[in-house]
């Protein structure tokens, strides 16, 4: 009797292994299958003036705030200091595949440098610096093609800042992000907040309330830069 329970655990890890081995193989036959010949240095949706209708009613990419904390206040210089995280999302075609055709997987990970993502920046701000662990995070790319991804920056943004009634002032500043590179037609950006964000202040500033608006899209015309602005 000692013995055979001394055997379980070992044909249990056994088991394991075989199916760890075998869940790698459909995992490595599913990136293979996706990144063969995919190029991340060409984007899914130049798609104006084609003859393909996949992209008739344009698509659309998004930002939701997940938390910022408020570093500080330069009343002097106008403007004001974050370190922010956001989720970023969007949904790359060429990134889909049943799942049925791959024991179940649903989703999968790999390094944002491998995708195409979306130029989306902050706008009306100076001195935006990426935190360098996220800067080599990783992308999470559903079964649908859609990709997200949690982007993690330091960044000043420019406010018009009254001081008047201090300590008690109110001003109402704007965290504002853009995407650039795109025809508003072919792809636009819609902004968000999550439920409960994460808010925190400097303990002599803090944020109030914070509400999503309009997006704006820097898209391309053909005299040049135009912008128009989607909630």
């Amino acid at each position: 009797m000692s013995r055979l329970l001394l055997l379980l655990p070992i044909l249990g890890s056994i088991s394991n292994t075989d199916d760890f081995d075998q869940f790698s193989k459909t995992l490595k036959k599913l990136q293979d299958k996706l990144f063969k010949s995919y190029d991340s240095q060409i984007s899914p949706y130049s798609t104006r003036y084609s003859n393909f209708s996949w992209n008739t009613n344009g698509s659309y990419s998004s930002i939701t705030l997940l938390r910022s904390r408020l570093l500080s206040v330069q009343e002097r210089e106008q403007s004001f200091s974050t370190a922010t995280g956001v989720i970023l999302g969007w949904t790359d075609r060429r990134l889909a595949w049943n799942p049925d055709q791959y024991s179940g997987i649903e989703h999968l990970y790999v390094r944002r440098g491998k995708v195409w993502m979306p130029e989306i920046v902050p706008c009306e701000s100076t001195g935006v610096e990426p935190v360098t662990l996220f800067d080599t995070s990783n992308v999470k790319i559903y079964s649908s093609g859609e990709v997200i991804m949690l982007a993690y920056f330091f960044a000043t943004h420019n406010c018009e800042i009254k001081a008047d009634n201090f300590p008690f002032d109110i001003n109402h500043c704007m965290m504002c992000f853009a995407l650039f590179g795109t025809y508003d037609d072919e792809l636009m950006l819609r902004g968000g907040i999550v439920p409960k964000p994460d808010l925190f202040g400097t303990g002599e500033f803090d944020y109030d309330l914070f509400l999503p608006k309009p997006m704006m899209n820097m898209g391309l015309a053909a005299s040049g830069l135009s912008a128009s602005s989607e909630v």
